[in-house]
């Protein structure tokens, strides 16, 4: 299994830790006790170390190398944050190593002290909440288990959050909006009529053609052509559609995430006018003539952090994909 998503992943798991912490002190507060999910039930993994001590040269690169124990370290840290990460297993390491790689040239080479300030700024908060998240015994539970100190795991946190910060800041506007308008579809809601006139059927073996693309349009024309002169859409579709699912709602479907629909459908109802019935739109399954009965999109500034965060990651990506092969020179585990 190659584990090509860890820095994302990391970034994920800090951030669910920090969000469970804000619940944990909001519930606490709220009640005066301690909140559900104690975290005394955490099983920290044990890394075996037999092969990674401070002799053992585990990778040499452009401008450096790491040892076994440096190795060991990293997968500590990685296991504190995400207890479930199979350390132990040889392609996990080799792709954690690949990553510490990543980050030591990085922060050699590119990042700023502005990269090294915002991530100071943010380590304080990031780590509190984790202490808050990890009570006193399980928080020590983890670094006995672990082999490794708050110190190290803070320095190991803050160099990682440097990287990140440095990827973060190569981020413009420009590639938020971007990124916004192609998962538009991701942060909808709608409540949509539609007549379907089917061209294909699911079975036991597939979809199966039950009409004619052609004789299809043209039914669905004639219906959009009704619908534009005033006939009433949810009587035309319990009369008309061929969608078992909406038909006898007369063709309604509420709150649906417009992300479920297929391509061409969720199109139709993330771009077309609310209240107006739409030309017929082609799907895998037929022709569709839609209204938008209502539509709630989240704002771009509602989205904008994780959006960066994918795009950090994005970026994080293509410089491990195509920049970094060329900085090692030798993977020794």
């Amino acid at each position: 299994m190659r584990y090509s998503k860890i820095f994302m992943l990391t970034l994920l798991a800090i951030m669910l830790m920090v969000a469970a912490a804000c619940t944990k002190k909001t519930d606490e507060a709220d009640t005066g006790q301690t909140a559900p999910g104690e975290t005394q039930d955490v099983e920290f993994p044990e890394i075996d170390r037999s092969e990674l001590g401070e002799d053992v040269v585990v990778a040499t690169y452009e401008g450096g190398e790491v040892r076994g124990n440096e190795l060991a370290q990293y997968l500590a840290f990685q296991g504190f944050i995400a207890p479930h990460y199979p350390l132990n297993e040889p392609s996990f390491r080799t792709e954690a190593l690949r990553f510490l790689i990543a980050e030591r040239v990085i922060m050699a080479e590119n990042v700023t002290e502005a990269n090294k300030n915002a991530a100071n700024e943010r380590l304080d908060q990031i780590w509190g909440d984790i202490k808050n998240r990890y009570d006193d015994e399980t928080r020590q539970k983890g670094l006995t288990t672990l082999q490794i100190t708050e110190d190290e795991i803070q320095a190991t946190l803050l160099r990682f959050l440097t990287v990140q910060d440095y990827f973060k800041q190569q981020t413009t506007d420009e590639d938020v909006r971007n990124f916004y308008n192609t998962v538009k579809a991701d942060v909808t809601t709608a409540d949509v009529r539609h007549i379907l006139i089917s061209t294909h059927e699911n079975t036991a073996e597939g979809l199966k053609r039950v009409r004619e693309d052609d004789e299809a349009k043209a039914l669905a024309d004639e219906i959009y052509q009704q619908l534009k002169g005033g006939a009433d859409f949810a009587a035309l579709a319990q009369e008309k559609s061929e969608d078992p699912g909406s038909k006898d709602n007369g063709g309604l479907y509420e709150g649906y995430p417009a992300s479920q629909w297929a391509p061409g459908f969720k199109e139709a109802v993330v771009d077309q006018p609310v209240g107006e019935v739409g030309e017929p739109v082609q799907t895998m399954y037929g022709f569709h003539v839609i209204r938008v009965e209502s539509r709630e999109t989240m704002d771009i500034e509602e989205v904008r952090d994780a959006i960066i965060a994918n795009i950090t990651d994005e970026k994080f990506s293509e410089y491990f994909d195509t920049v970094l092969p060329d900085k090692i020179k030798q993977i020794n585990i």
